[in-house]
């Protein structure tokens, strides 16, 4: 048997007790106490305000005819309020036949009144103005002239007939003739029109209609109740309607303004607007029906703001909502929650009601134990529409997968209803629903219906969707809690190994970030342990795999020291070694990049990081002595030079040492030799350096082209001596090198021996950059050794000389 949705009607059967308690209260005041006043029953949505409206409504009255009046503002949402109002009432004083009145009441407007203004509002009625003009022929137009002149006819004719000089009718009797021409005129005119219709075959009637009058009438229509009426002419129109549907001692109204917690704030606003019209205008608080109408507002203090009806300048009056509740309401009532017992029961029922009896006991009290625990309604109880949309969604999920359990389908709808899909599906991959209360009151294969129920497909089709998800998701989370948590899933590891090697394509794609966050899963995760080896040597071996897809160990991301040191400690037998060892050589295409747009030309950032990598502790600690990787630096000498100059300049420290170069210090020399035009003094004063500390002392050749770079007249030679001369000292101190020693102190004594060294001393004591440098303090130690040198040598002249006169003279 299929289930049945239950509907959402207001009900007057008390389920819960404290709602007719409430409605016999306020139909107590209603009879009782004088009208006038508004209402409040103040609850949360869906709480059963409604059936409580329904159950006053449904009471009978014993001593007074009482009406009540439901206006539904969300129904009408959309429409003229005001206009849709009166009419409703209208029809509702109709039906009743309280608008039926004698001619000998006084003060009241008939039914026939009502029915007009009813159809004017509701735009039936339509008012007709006919105009009628009247229009004549042009036979009539000469003729009504002519007619007005009969009397003077006759006068004319009167005086002609008392000339006693001529003759009566005699041709100079100009009075009689004129007299009898002008009074048989217009018979004559009459004869004509009738000879002339009679030719034309008109009969008698159109002739003498034609002759005498026709008319044109013009029609106006006027269609009313298109426009909503204004407040004012509501007010006048309410004020006569009540006046007379109330007329009688008996009678009461009371109006409900239901579901205002459902509109909009602009139909809120508007309905607040007729409620005041009637309630709060002073004009009516003397008027006898004032005092037998009621008004009834169930609202939600949630929705009924002041910030939403009130306009800016009231809002400013009302200190609180509070406030503003005891402002709009004389009276108010409060609908409680429901308890655990009573929505307990309530459940059950909606339950037995949707499943016809066929839900058992135990799945009953596992879907209150769901309710009470995942919605939290053991603090926050439920409403019973609440109640009644989660067993109509049950219902929902029950006609399509009638195989799955109640209790399932109900965990499933409070899923749904706490998460979005996404967060749904991150969950379900990581494990974390269904909980493991869950499964304990549920079951194992409650995993199963919420992955099916989820994906909407069978459970073993939607094992396998979530299966990849799981591993995708596992891959990709640093963390390794998603591995971690379903690792222990019975098969899982099994499938992790095989699928991951699924996956390479894609983590090659995804890039550096990809590839670490593999590694950082696996270890972070803490999955193996002495039962799994087989398990994790497979793991080893893929991650061997993708080390060897990817182009280079991905320095470049920050975390890839880190993911090399969770390698090492997951590979304690190194069986991946030589995959790793190849990844690092592969960083020289990566250094060589750069050299697409600028040949020959190495980025010194790039090489510092590679330095970096290769010098840091924990590959040291990998690769045992002397195994460690080194990368060569595929450029010719002089790019090299170039580019060790170009370090030392910018500072960057590098220890090229950690590199291999495709020469050997010979081949360096000779092309610093032999192409010395190529370089400036820095690079080749850098370069002679790198080939001492490398033991390579024979560079006599170079320091005598530094010497004469010391002394050539061209613009560079004042760049070159601050570079030049201190290096030239140093080499002379060289005890190692003994030939270039003895070049350097040449080139030191041919450049002081040059008319240069004299104006750099000069300028060097002037010139406050060399003074900066300590080129000065050089220049004068230069000259001070070499007056020493000179003074020892003349001494030991005057020794010999006087050595051979004293000779002589024995």
């Amino acid at each position: 048997m299929f289930p049945n949705i239950i509907s959402d009607t207001p009900t007057k059967n008390d389920k819960f007790n404290a709602h007719r308690k409430i409605a016999e209260a306020i139909n107590y005041i209603i009879e009782n106490q004088e009208g006038g006043k508004t209402i409040g029953l103040e609850g949360n949505w869906g709480s059963g305000k409604s059936s409580i409206v329904k159950i006053i409504s449904s009471m009978p009255s014993s001593r007074k005819k009482i009406t009540t009046f439901n206006f539904d503002a969300w129904v009408h949402q959309g429409e003229p309020l005001r206009r849709v109002f009166l009419e409703s009432l209208i029809n509702h004083f109709i039906d009743l036949g309280w608008l039926t009145t004698d001619k000998s009441e006084d003060g009241c407007y008939d039914v026939d009144f009502w029915i007009r203004l009813k159809e004017k509002l509701s735009g039936n009625l339509k008012e007709s103005v006919k105009k009628t003009t009247p229009a004549y022929t042009n036979l009539a137009k000469i003729f009504l002239p002519l007619l007005l002149l009969i009397p003077l006819g006759f006068s004319l004719i009167s005086v002609g007939a008392r000339d006693t000089k001529n003759a009566i009718w005699s041709f100079s009797n100009y009075p009689l003739i004129a007299g009898t021409a002008i009074a048989t005129l217009p018979f004559i005119c009459i004869i004509l029109s009738l000879l002339t219709s009679k030719l034309k075959g008109e009969t008698s009637n159109d002739m003498w209609n034609l002759f005498l009058k026709k008319t044109e009438t013009s029609e106006s229509t006027e269609i009313t109740g298109e426009k909503e009426s204004t407040s004012i002419e509501f007010q006048e129109n309410f004020e006569k309607l009540l006046g007379t549907a109330l007329r009688y001692e008996n009678r009461k109204l009371v109006i409900i303004l239901d579901n205002l917690d459902r509109v909009d704030t602009d139909e809120l606003k508007e309905v607040w607007s007729i409620l005041r019209s009637f309630i709060a205008n002073t004009a009516f608080s003397d008027k006898t029906w004032f005092r037998k109408l009621w008004v009834i507002i169930p609202y939600s203090r949630e929705k009924l703001k002041p910030t939403e009806i009130e306009s800016e300048q009231e809002n400013k009056k009302t200190s609180s909502q509070e406030h503003f509740l005891e402002k709009s309401f004389q009276i108010k009532f409060y609908v409680p929650p429901l308890n655990l017992s009573i929505w307990k029961n309530h459940l059950f029922d909606l339950l037995c009601t949707a499943f016809s009896e066929e839900v058992a006991s135990t799945e009953k009290h596992a879907i209150f134990l769901l309710c009470a625990q995942e919605m939290g309604m053991e603090i926050a109880p439920p409403s019973p529409r609440r109640l009644l949309t989660f067993v109509n969604s049950i219902v929902a999920i029950d006609l399509q997968w009638r195989e799955v359990p109640i209790s399932h389908k109900a965990l499933y709808i409070i899923f749904r209803e706490k998460y979005s899909s996404d967060i749904f599906l991150e969950k379900l991959i990581s494990r974390e629903i269904p909980s493991r209360n869950n499964i304990q009151l549920l079951g194992k294969d409650i995993e199963n219906s919420i992955g099916g129920l989820f994906f909407n497909v069978e459970k073993n089709i939607a094992n396998q969707i979530l299966l990849d998800k799981k591993i995708k998701a596992s891959i990709e989370d640093k963390s390794g809690i998603i591995l971690k948590n379903n690792y222990s899933q019975v098969g899982f590891p099994e499938i992790f190994s095989l699928k991951l090697k699924d996956y390479v394509g894609e983590i090659k794609k995804g890039g550096e970030d990809a590839f670490t966050s593999l590694i950082f899963s696996i270890y972070n995760s803490k999955i193996f342990h002495k039962d799994n080896h087989q398990e994790k040597i497979e793991v080893i071996k893929t991650l061997g795999l993708f080390i060897s897809e990817i182009n280079h160990w991905p320095i470049e991301n920050s975390n890839s020291l880190q993911a090399l040191k969770m390698i090492i400690n997951i590979d304690d037998k190194k069986s991946i070694m030589p995959i790793i060892k190849s990844s690092i050589h592969r960083l020289k295409k990566w250094l060589s990049e750069d050299e697409v747009s600028f040949p020959q030309v190495l980025s010194l950032d790039k090489i510092k990081k590679v330095e970096d990598f290769l010098s840091h502790e924990i590959l040291k600690s990998y690769f045992s002595k002397g195994e460690t990787p080194k990368i060569s630096l595929s450029i010719n000498e002089e790019a090299w030079v170039k580019l060790y100059a170009r370090s030392i300049k910018t500072k960057i420290n590098i220890n090229f040492d950690n590199f291999q170069i495709d020469f050997k210090n010979h081949s360096l020399y000779l092309c610093l030799f032999i192409e010395s035009a190529k370089f400036d003094s820095l690079e080749m004063v850098c370069a002679l350096k790198y080939l001492i500390k490398n033991k390579y002392t024979a560079i006599d050749g170079c320091i005598s082209i530094l010497g004469g770079r010391l002394i050539s007249d061209n613009s560079l030679r004042k760049d070159s001596m601050p570079i030049i001369i201190p290096f030239l000292l140093s080499v002379t101190k060289n005890k190692t090198a003994p030939e270039s020693s003895t070049a350097a102190i040449k080139a030191i004594e041919g450049y002081i021996y040059s008319k240069w060294f004299a104006w750099d001393l000069e300028d060097a004591s002037k010139n406050y950059q060399f003074s900066q440098k300590g080129l000065h303090l050089k220049l004068i130690g230069i000259w001070e050794k070499f007056n020493a040198e000179c003074k020892t040598d003349n001494t030991e002249e005057e020794k010999k000389s006087v050595g051979k006169q004293n000779k002589d003279t024995n």
